[in-house]
């Protein structure tokens, strides 16, 4: 879901959220979500598909993918995963 949409989500009973920010811009205020969250941050940007593009952006790194891997596991008894980035479509 985009960021504005979780921004406005309610609270899901037996949820997590995995909420995905640009690096560098403010987190969401995600102030209605009572359940499991993780935050990070990155770019939206393929380093493998456009090598040498964009050097300046942060792309998704093997241990922030962990992180998220862990988290998702961690609450594997959750039956719902909600995840949200700026515009809801490509991360």
């Amino acid at each position: 879901i985009s960021q504005r949409q979780a921004e406005r989500i309610p609270a899901i009973p037996s949820a997590v959220l995995v909420s995905i920010v640009d690096p560098g811009l403010p987190p969401p205020a995600l102030v209605n979500w009572r359940g499991p969250l993780l935050r990070v941050a990155f770019h939206d940007v393929d380093p493998l598909t456009f090598p040498g593009a964009n050097q300046d952006l942060i792309p998704l790194s093997p241990t922030v993918a962990a992180r998220i891997a862990r988290f998702v596991h961690a609450h594997g008894d959750q039956p719902r995963l909600v995840v949200h980035c700026r515009s809801g479509v490509s991360r």
